[in-house]
């Protein structure tokens, strides 16, 4: 699902991107009526031009904006503003910088021009930051414009599915194969009618702003222990990252076999975020689930506060951080790794290609995660984090992101986290070694 995607927004992009007007010189039209101010209109109009051209977008917006004051109803200055908003959108959101291209696209809305590159990009930007009410607005707003495109008609589906909205979904899916004679991927429209099934079946448990699906009353007990942990770890993102959900986030509660025909992953997973918190709760360990619960959590929060900018040592490794997940079977491992100087480099533990996990052992990747989020974190406090966030969304990398705040490059974070390492684990054994110290004198 993840890749399709980001596969399903490249091209959203382009078709905002193909989408977007011409802007025309005011002598290509007929004039508004507006005879007295004709020639200073058209000088703004033409500047405004000039100015787009260059790239110079706020100075274009000025001409435009000038131009459309003297001549409100002239229909040729509104489109030609409208599409340099959409221009300056799109150079914010390639630098980053995705709420001011929200901001702006919402100036271009109220000019009325209906310009389906305007929702389409809106969209995605919503989609982009977890408000998925408003994507799912916006979406609709373009097929109006854009009637049955298919992509777009992908994207509302995928949209529908993820609120819950299974009916619509499948519609959407139909649409696209009647319209256009595109016959729907099997696979994916059979798990949208499976899980569609599920949903109908499941019960409900409300605990703002989530809402838990679990098959029957025999899983009531670890429905409510996974609400409560999930209602903690909310109210500690909400302080800690100024987080609060756009939206109500729906979690699954599986059997086994539901959860491997639903999720397809491997036989050790036991938690996923696909855009959706899916548990395995083939078991009554209460800690084990209130854990995997708050770790899948933190990925949801995590994803919506960076745009989807997720690199794979923050995530896991924050994931762990927020759920206490510290495993000493694993710290065995890197105690190995860090012993033998074989340490995963950053820069590969950062965008885990799907072939990584072939040369490079999973359980080391991750304690080699959550350590560095720790040093991180014992190093520079917990605000750190949100100033990794804060450069994550703004489209910059895990590696510029340290670079920036720490001022360490990739191969110094490596020599600072293992030396950090081994101190701690030094400080573990010495505090072990008092204990047993004494243990055994009091029972002299």
């Amino acid at each position: 699902m993840d890749a399709f995607i980001r596969n399903l927004q490249q091209k959203l992009i382009i078709l905002a991107l193909f989408s977007l007007p011409f802007i025309i010189p005011l002598w290509c039209v007929s004039r508004s009526g507006n005879q007295g101010n004709w020639q200073k209109i058209r000088f703004l109009n033409e500047e405004g031009i000039r100015y787009c051209g260059q790239k110079e977008y706020e100075k274009s917006i000025e001409y435009f904006t000038g131009a459309l004051k003297l001549d409100p109803e002239n229909k040729t200055i509104r489109e030609n503003l409208a599409g340099t908003y959409v221009s300056l959108a799109v150079d914010l959101k390639s630098r980053g910088e995705r709420d001011k291209a929200i901001k702006v696209l919402e100036q271009a809305v109220l000019l009325n021009v209906n310009l389906d590159s305007i929702h389409i990009l809106l969209a995605k930007l919503y989609y982009e930051k977890g408000d998925l009410f408003d994507a799912k607005r916006e979406t609709r707003i373009a097929l109006l414009l854009k009637p049955n495109d298919p992509y777009l008609l992908k994207f509302s589906s995928y949209l529908n599915y993820l609120m819950e909205d299974y009916n619509d979904a499948l519609a959407d899916y139909n649409t696209i194969e009647k319209t256009y004679g595109i016959p729907y991927k099997e696979a994916e429209y059979n798990d949208l009618q499976k899980e569609s099934e599920l949903f109908a079946k499941y019960r409900k448990m409300n605990c703002h702003p989530f809402v838990i699906f679990y098959p029957d009353e025999s899983y009531k007990d670890r429905a409510e222990w996974i609400s409560q942990a999930l209602a903690k770890v909310y109210l500690k993102l909400a302080s800690w990252w100024n987080y609060n959900p756009q939206n109500e986030i729906p979690v699954y509660l599986y059997p086994e076999k539901q959860f491997l025909e639903i999720t397809k992953s491997r036989m050790d997973v036991v938690g996923i975020y696909d855009g959706k918190i899916r548990l395995l709760v083939d078991h009554s360990d209460r800690t084990k689930l209130e854990k995997t619960a708050v770790h899948e959590y933190t990925h949801h929060a995590f994803s919506c506060l960076t745009h989807s900018n997720t690199p794979f040592w923050c995530n896991e490794g924050l994931a762990q951080y927020v759920a206490g997940q510290w495993d000493e079977m694993r710290a065995k491992m890197f105690d190995v790794a860090v012993q033998n100087n074989k340490v995963i480099d950053y820069e590969s533990i950062e965008t885990i290609n799907d072939g990584f996990f072939d040369t490079h052992n999973r359980a080391q990747a991750y304690i080699q995660s959550y350590v560095t989020v720790k040093y991180l974190i014992d190093t520079f406090g917990e605000a750190i984090i949100c100033e990794i966030i804060d450069e994550l969304k703004k489209g910059n990398t895990a590696r510029q992101a340290v670079e920036e705040l720490t001022l360490l490059s990739y191969a110094e974070l490596e020599q600072e986290v293992k030396v950090y390492y081994i101190a701690k684990r030094i400080e573990e054994y010495k505090a072990y070694a008092t204990l047993i110290s004494n243990i055994a004198d009091k029972e002299k």
